[in-house]
This record gives structure tokens, C-alpha cells and sequence, in this order.
């Protein structure tokens, strides 16, 4: 199950530009919510959005895993750039090719 997710440090939640963001993004809580619910061979995240400031960096993708991991026990892949998925009876991740 391919899924986009949206996180911010909780500094940046009571700005109003960051608000409209992530009210048109998912949560990693919530993306685990709907993995719990799909059950899929692999959940993954293909579309990422890192929210900041100038005064508050950017959550890294160990807390996008961390915050889904709050509501999602199951196998779960981070995307990158070039990397691809082969589906069958099984889910292969491969790593793009340098």
C-alpha cells in the first residue's frame, strides 16, 4: 500500500501556513491508523513532506517512522528516489541503482 505523509515539529503547529499544509496531508499516526486497518503485505511511504522554519528544523524520517510505529505494528518501507517496488506473491524493495 503506497501512502503519502505529512509531519512538523509540535513548535510549528500553532502557525497558521503550516495548519492548511497539514490539513491536506496525513499524519504518520494517522497513515498508521489506515495501514492498521488495510493489513497490506508492505506499507509504504512514497510521498514525504517536511514541514519547518527558519527558527525550527525539519522532523526526520525516524520520527515519520516513530509516529506511525505509534499506531502500526506491520511492514513498513520508507521511499527514496529511484527506488522500486516488484509485487507479486511478495513485495521486493530495491534500492535505486547508482
Amino acid at each position: 500500500m503506497i501512502h503519502e505523509v505529512c509531519i512538523a515539529r509540535p513548535e510549528l503547529l500553532s502557525n497558521i501556513y503550516i495548519q492548511r499544509v497539514i490539513a491536506h496531508h496525513t499524519s504518520p499516526r494517522e497513515a498508521g491508523q489506515v495501514f492498521s486497518l488495510a493489513k497490506p503485505k508492505l506499507a509504504a511511504f512514497t510521498h514525504l513532506v517536511f514541514l519547518a522554519s527558519d527558527r525550527v528544523p525539519r522532523a526526520s524520517v525516524d520520527d515519520v517512522v516513530a509516529g506511525t510505529r505509534e499506531t502500526y505494528c506491520g511492514p513498513l518501507q520508507v521511499g527514496e528516489d529511484l527506488m522500486s517496488f516488484e509485487i507479486g506473491d511478495t513485495v521486493t524493495v530495491r534500492p535505486r541503482n547508482p
